[in-house]
């Protein structure tokens, strides 16, 4: 069965790490993790997310580990991160906190959303600018639209 969560941990398409604690060295790092944030495995075991430039902000690494409730888990948390070249990373990343034989681990599956959060920031600038080639009476039209009345009104 061990062999079985390897395989999928390694081959999971989600950047995925194991840490643990009391101040969460990376333990394991799969190959989609590798990929996303540009270290080698050599590099990043043994090191936080702090010491690797990925997290900048350590309050914001305790604000997540924070969140863990009273489930051990934390899903679909948005967050800012930074690759080993330091581009921003935009993850959604859920983390889930386990404790086995007097240890607690964290595992943290990451999706990268970054060229999403591009394309929204460029339809909202594409939406914009439409929006100022509107003369004023379609703007007033548009806003009474908006509020919910009908064309006839």
């Amino acid at each position: 069965m061990e062999k079985i969560f390897t395989e999928f941990f390694e081959k999971s398409i989600s950047a995925s790490a194991v840490a643990i604690g009391p101040d969460y060295r990376l333990l394991r790092v799969n190959d989609a993790w590798v990929r996303l944030f540009g270290f080698t495995r050599d590099e990043a075991i043994g090191k936080t997310s702090v010491e690797l430039g990925i997290v900048r902000d350590a309050d914001l690494r305790a604000r997540v580990f924070g969140r863990i409730g009273p489930s051990g888990t934390v899903t679909e948390m948005g967050l800012l991160l930074h690759d080993k070249a330091g581009r921003e990373l935009h993850v959604l990343n859920n983390v889930t906190r386990l404790e086995l034989d007097g240890k607690e681990y964290i595992l943290s599956s990451m999706h990268d959303i970054t060229e999403h959060k591009l394309a929204d920031s460029q339809r909202r600038q594409h939406d914009a600018s439409l929006l100022e080639e509107l003369t004023q009476r379609e703007r007033d039209v548009l806003k009474l639209a908006i509020s919910g009345l009908s064309n006839k009104d």
